[in-house]
């Protein structure tokens, strides 16, 4: 007797130091991952789960609050698959013990579905969103602000996949619920006014997104919370007013979002080169201005003066300058840019040629050719190290040097660099390809100003066809090419030519819309060669 009532006692006491020890596990697993030490708690945790397994078996309710409280923590990890695993463990013991009609066995194929989005695998996130929401509809109606959520949640999955459709579908079928049943101040509601207005930016109806955005704004002002992402609201918004050619308007939410970011947040710049694009738009030299001189001590201070940000800065800084015509500004800007990057030993570039083009360029401006020439020469040898002679815009390259030597009246150094270029695009991309085509072009231009007009005639002919095999007959570098030509028959007063060309044109550029202005300048020039053949 006394044997049994000793082991009995004993048994007890492993009981309850196995009891204390889950008790003790469970505590502070749960303490840890409230503090979001998520590695601590998953760890604690599975200890925790052990020893619920161990004192109560897998069916009890402890052991499923641990495996619950488990999979959160490998959430907060974003190790999802294990997450999952918790969470379909424990589906199928509420399937075992006919708990699979109630609010927990809800929640818990909602936190499924979250877990297959946090694992990209969007298409078993629909399914257990979709059995969330039928579970959620028997148990709790549809009213419930849990089945809102959880279709607000479905809809955010297909917006981020980019599934606007279906993300239209379901946010405008709980828009309304979710304003009726939760409220115009809640948290809830004001985000779906923003995601509604995502999902109309995401499918191009900026007209539309406007409208939305506008009205969530009014909701944010009307007393409800600020969702975090209020400065990348602000920024869409903007897009929004300029692809809809509102620029004012667009000005005014660029600068909204550039005071909710804050200077210190690495999205501050963007937003200020988004602004800065929209100045040049306008027109507005001195706002870019200002703006790229803020831009430039941003990037001073975090990046330093020998940064390529800062270096591209200056370069945008000089065509600021360049576009309102302070030449002297400009230079001074692309010559430090010149400097810092003959500093970073970068003279072999691409870059560092185009900045020996554009003051040339000025000095060109300036009647300065010696120095313009030299420049030009600079650049080409630099770009013949940094580019190749096979690299396209090398040739390119070489074509503008030589239209510089033809507006000079030096046709023979035009004439050589537009033969060298053409000979280099015969080998590569080829005699089939637009570019060799554009060497024809500019040869046979060349020959008609040297009065060779057949001869010039005959290389533009050939450019033709090579565009429209190439791009096809109603293309806009086939129908350019066309206009030259036309151009040209006018000036050798071949005007029956010319008249048929232009019409030709004409025909070609009618689906631009006869208040298209290079519509209307070609019916200008018709108009002009029927007096013309009129007077004679």
């Amino acid at each position: 007797m006394n044997k049994w009532i000793l082991s009995f006692a004993l048994l007890l006491i492993v009981q309850l130091l196995h009891g204390q020890s889950w008790a003790e596990l469970n505590k502070q697993g749960i303490a840890q991952l409230k503090q979001g030490a998520f590695k601590e708690a998953a760890q604690t945790l599975e200890k925790a789960l052990t020893a619920a397994e161990t004192q109560f078996g897998n069916k009890h309710d402890n052991y499923q609050a641990t495996l619950m409280t488990l999979g959160d923590a490998y959430n907060g990890l974003n190790t999802h698959d294990k997450a999952r695993n918790c969470y379909l463990t424990l589906l199928q013991i509420k399937k075992d013990i006919k708990k699979d009609n109630n609010i927990e066995y809800a929640n818990l194929l909602n936190q499924i579905a979250r877990s297959y989005v946090g694992s990209k695998n969007l298409i078993d996130g629909e399914v257990y969103f979709t059995e969330c929401l039928n579970s959620r509809k028997k148990i709790q109606k549809e009213t419930h602000p849990d089945y809102i959520r959880t279709r607000h949640e479905l809809a955010d999955m297909y917006k981020n996949a980019g599934r606007f459709d279906k993300a239209e579908q379901e946010y405008q079928a709980i828009l309304q619920p979710a304003k009726d049943i939760l409220g115009i101040k809640s948290e809830d509601y004001v985000e779906i006014l923003s995601d509604v207005a995502d999902v109309s930016f995401g499918r191009k109806k900026y007209e539309k997104a406007v409208e939305q955005y506008e009205t969530f704004l009014a909701a944010i002002k009307a007393g409800g919370k600020k969702p975090t992402e209020i400065a990348q609201t602000y920024t869409n918004l903007a897009d929004a007013y300029r692809y809809t050619k509102n620029f004012d308007k667009a000005v005014v939410y660029y600068n909204e979002a550039l005071t909710a970011t804050g200077e210190n947040d690495p999205k501050y710049v963007e937003s200020l080169n988004k602004t800065i694009k929209i100045f040049g738009e306008m027109y507005k030299g001195e706002d870019s201005e200002k703006l790229l001189v803020k831009k430039g001590e941003l990037i001073k201070k975090s990046k330093g003066e020998k940064s390529v940000e800062f270096l591209q800065n200056a370069v945008d800084l000089g065509d600021v300058y360049l576009g309102m015509k302070k030449n002297g500004e400009a230079e001074k800007q692309y010559r430090n840019a010149l400097e810092s990057m003959k500093g970073m030993g970068k003279e072999k570039d691409p870059l560092y040629a185009d900045m020996l083009d554009k003051v040339a360029k000025l000095n060109l401006a300036d009647g300065k050719k010696d120095a313009a020439e030299k420049l030009f020469l600079e650049a080409m040898a630099q770009r013949k190290v940094s580019l190749t002679e096979k690299n396209p815009e090398y040739t390119k390259r070489m074509d503008s040097l030589a239209v510089y030597y033809e507006q000079d009246g030096k046709l023979e150094k035009a004439d050589s660099l537009f033969k060298a270029a053409m000979e280099i695009r015969k080998k590569v991309p080829g005699v089939r390809s637009p570019d060799y085509a554009s060497s024809l072009n500019n040869i046979g231009k060349l020959l008609i100003k040297k009065d060779k007009f057949a001869e010039g005639e005959t290389l533009m002919k050939q450019a033709s066809q090579i565009y429209m095999t190439y791009y096809g007959g109603r293309s806009v570098e086939y129908t350019k090419n066309q206009h030259e030509m036309a151009d040209l028959y006018y000036k050798a007063k071949n005007y029956t030519e010319a008249m048929k060309m232009y019409r030709k044109v004409l025909e070609l550029r009618k689906p631009l819309g006869e208040s298209n202005p290079e519509y209307q300048a070609v019916q200008q020039q018709i108009n002009l060669l029927t007096e013309e053949m009129n007077k004679k």
